[in-house]
């Protein structure tokens, strides 16, 4: 398997269209998208926009698809998930509220701490915490109220500042959590958040070392739909051993038990935050996103 850095023709096209119309060029993640953001399952993904306070879900296909403005709220939004409705889920700092589509803010909740991760389904989301031991929640999309919780709920105090834990939904709805220095997977029953297992990799034949963090996050943590495989991604100096250099994709196959590193051609900084088609997405530690093709 190859990666190939760049824009997939399909996406080329499309970024390219409003500039060969003529047309006035409206905002562009690929240029400009800052912060946090996570890919859905039909292609899209939702940015802020801090300059007009707007979450702009956008997609390469069809460009801008809506907002929600949060110029009502007092808190900066770090993560959030819409509902098929436009209604946000925001979290800021140990807080989880609500804003309608109109930007009405709305329900409040406070969290155990600051929250490392996110990830949802069609009618509800997770939550990974920054805490030294694994703690999630899942929570009901329409209402936020918690469905299950799984691991050591964190005590109140500093949260930490490393993020150590990160979650992702399969297509079936199990969720999937990556956690500490371990290349190991934690898999959960979606429906009632009971272990279901835990899936080890090897690397050519061998068992892999701990990442060698150091105070440095671990990468996110992305499914890749109808492939049974997960993705990272780690810089290469967590990975010493392997003697390579930059940003490398890990590959996660859950059929094989085996991980497969390859390298970006990015440098460490940048995020992974999506997967589409056989094109992984990343944005950049400034602004814009990048695209590596995976053949």
């Amino acid at each position: 398997m190859t990666l190939r850095f760049g824009l997939p023709l399909t996406l080329a096209l499309v970024l390219s269209a409003p500039t060969l119309r003529g047309a006035p060029p409206e905002w562009d993640p690929v240029q400009s998208a800052t912060g946090w953001t996570s890919y859905d399952r039909d292609g899209s993904s939702t940015f802020y926009n801090l300059a007009t306070r707007r979450l702009i879900t956008w997609s390469a296909d069809s460009g801008i698809l809506g907002g929600v403005d949060l110029a009502r709220i007092e808190v900066v939004p770090e993560k959030w998930v819409l509902d098929s409705l436009s209604n946000a889920w925001i979290v800021a700092g140990a807080t989880l509220l609500r804003v309608d589509k109109t930007g009405k803010p709305g329900t409040s909740f406070t969290l155990p701490t600051t929250v490392s991760d996110l990830a949802w389904d069609t009618t509800s989301f997770v939550l990974a915490y920054r805490s030294h031991d694994l703690y999630v929640e899942k929570r009901d999309l329409k209402t936020g109220a918690v469905l299950w919780t799984y691991g050591t709920r964190p005590p109140r105090e500093a949260p930490v500042v490393q993020n150590l834990h990160h979650v992702a939904i399969k297509e079936d709805g199990q969720v999937i959590l990556a956690s500490g220095t371990t290349f190991s997977v934690v898999t959960l029953d979606g429906a009632k958040g009971k272990l279901l297992g835990t899936t080890s990799f090897s690397h050519d034949g061998a068992d892999l070392p701990p990442l060698v963090l150091g105070q440095q996050d671990r990468g996110n943590l992305v499914w890749w739909l109808g492939t049974n495989v997960a993705l990272t991604t780690v810089p290469a100096a967590q990975v010493p051993t392997l003697k390579l250099e930059g940003l490398l994709l890990v590959k996660l196959d859950f059929a094989k038990h085996t991980v497969t590193f390859l390298p970006t051609g990015l440098a460490p900084g940048n995020a992974l935050v999506g997967m589409l088609e056989k094109t992984a997405v990343f944005r950049t530690p400034t602004s814009g996103l990048k695209y590596v093709a995976v053949d």
